[in-house]
């Protein structure tokens, strides 16, 4: 399991878990999407292991075989859309 957590602007030596992800979840996708540097840093809770990717060699891919990018992307959007989701049912219920 892998916790994300960004630093917490009141105590900057205690950062704010965001989300915990667990077996078989991706994270770090926003890199296919723009340049900006990370939004948040990922530290692991329990023994882990991961597959990583190099961003051009991804982008080649999806040019090489264009169907394979489409789903990608496609998995992509539907993952951004479902944490967004989560994310603003918790705003919303600590802002209540």
């Amino acid at each position: 399991m892998v916790e994300i957590a960004v630093a917490n602007p009141v105590k900057s030596d205690e950062p704010i878990s965001l989300a915990k992800v667990s077996s078989h979840e991706v994270f770090g996708e926003f890199c296919l999407f723009d340049d900006s540097p990370r939004s948040a840093t990922a530290r692991t809770i329990v023994k882990s292991r991961f597959l990583t990717f190099k961003k051009a060699a991804v982008l080649s891919l999806f040019d090489q075989k264009p169907r394979i990018g489409m789903i990608v992307m496609k998995n992509s959007g539907s993952i951004l859309c479902s944490r967004l989701r989560d994310t603003d049912m918790n705003l919303r219920n600590s802002l209540l």
